[in-house]
């Protein structure tokens, strides 16, 4: 969190037809079908494009302290990804890289960038302790949920007037889903304890501007992330490799994290 807030003051598999879960109605053959139908559906509707981009404010709490930024995000379904971090008009607080040599984030007003082995730890570091990738995040602001789940689940339940929950588990612990009678996610949660973390999606939009939720809603233990979606969709081509690049100006400090606690 210290660097977060510290940038912004800167800058001003199992079977099939998949088990029934307990705590829940027990779903009859017809439902258990039902439920398989909508998760293949869910499931299949992955990135319509090679490309994304989105744009969103985002409003940041903790205990200690409420911030509010904007993000403009692109990149590819399958590759990197860049994120332009504002802290108000024409004061650019950070400019973020995720790709296959790890995260980079370039804090202009302290000119320095810090290196970490991977998107997860950067954000995290940043005071956002997401459980997915900077791409990942990115995706789902454009309406791609698929590529966070496998194509398979462990348990299914009914959750009334909503839709079905799926489980699926996981060594840090087990990840839910809840979709509605429309395929579409309400929400998804995980973990255990202080590393527990649920993400909901209150609406969803379709208009020109957006075609998918309209905002997310991060919680996790003492702190919480609103993204306003303004602008996301995809793109049939990948972009420009000279796009996704972060060029670092002459002079920038280094500093490489290993490992962030």
């Amino acid at each position: 969190m210290a660097l977060f807030v510290a940038a912004l003051l800167l800058g001003a598999g199992c079977a099939r037809k998949g088990a029934v879960a307990p705590g829940g109605p027990s779903p009859d053959a017809a439902a258990v079908a039902e439920a398989r139908v909508l998760y293949d559906r869910f499931h299949a509707a992955a990135s319509p494009g090679a490309g994304f981009s989105a744009a969103a404010s985002m409003n940041l709490e903790t205990p200690s302290a409420r911030r509010r930024v904007l993000l403009r995000l692109w990149g590819d379904a399958a590759g990197p990804v860049r994120l332009d971090l504002l802290a108000g008009v024409g004061v650019t607080a950070g400019l973020w890289r995720e790709g296959p040599e790890g995260f980079t984030a370039f804090m202009p007003q302290a000119a320095t960038a810090y290196r970490y082995p991977s998107g997860r730890e950067g954000l995290a570091a940043f005071g956002l302790p997401s459980p997915f990738s900077l791409r990942e995040l990115a995706l789902a602001l454009c309406g791609d949920f698929a590529q966070l789940f496998p194509s398979e689940y462990g348990r299914v339940r009914v959750v009334p007037g909503t839709g079905f929950e799926y489980s699926f588990p996981r060594k840090e612990g087990e990840w839910r889903l809840v979709l509605d009678a429309a395929g579409r996610p309400v929400s998804c949660a995980g973990g255990a304890g202080e590393s527990a973390w649920r993400l909901e999606v209150p609406a969803w939009a379709d208009g020109n501007a957006v075609a998918g939720p309209e905002r997310l809603i991060l919680e996790w233990q003492g702190g919480k992330a609103s993204l306003y979606v303004r602008e996301a969709g995809f793109r049939p081509d990948p972009w420009p490799e000279r796009s996704l690049a972060l060029d670092l100006p002459p002079g920038t400090r280094l500093v490489t994290v290993e490992r962030h606690p």
